[in-house]
């Protein structure tokens, strides 16, 4: 009735390091699968982000050609007031104001330092 130690070590070796490997391995994936998800509600959450980011640009842009516009009309009615009038000649000499084209020393566009 005695049984050999050697005997029941031979099946019981291999099954412990392989419920421990596949264990691991599990919360690995556990892991991985989680920070997945999280990744994407980040990205979820960056992309609506960016779409209304670009809305508002869209509404910015528009804003500033309205201002832009207003801005010309104020300066072509200055130029035609200056015609008439010395404090709106001495404005648009002082500013070199013109029809159609950007102040000297301006290239137009904006943002360059």
């Amino acid at each position: 009735m005695n049984q050999d130690p050697s005997s029941q070590a031979g099946p019981a070796s291999f099954f412990l390091p392989l419920l421990l490997l596949v264990t691991a391995f599990n919360l690995f994936l556990i892991f991985e699968v989680h920070a997945h998800w999280n990744n994407a509600a980040a990205l979820k959450k960056a992309g609506q982000s960016l779409a209304q980011q670009a809305s508002k640009a869209q509404s910015d842009v528009a804003q500033s050609r309205t201002v832009q516009t207003a801005l010309e009309g104020l300066a072509n009615d200055l130029i035609i007031l200056s015609a008439t009038d010395a404090d709106a000649r001495r404005i648009v000499d002082k500013y070199q104001i013109r029809r159609g084209t950007p102040p000297s020393g301006t290239t137009g566009k904006s943002g360059s330092k």
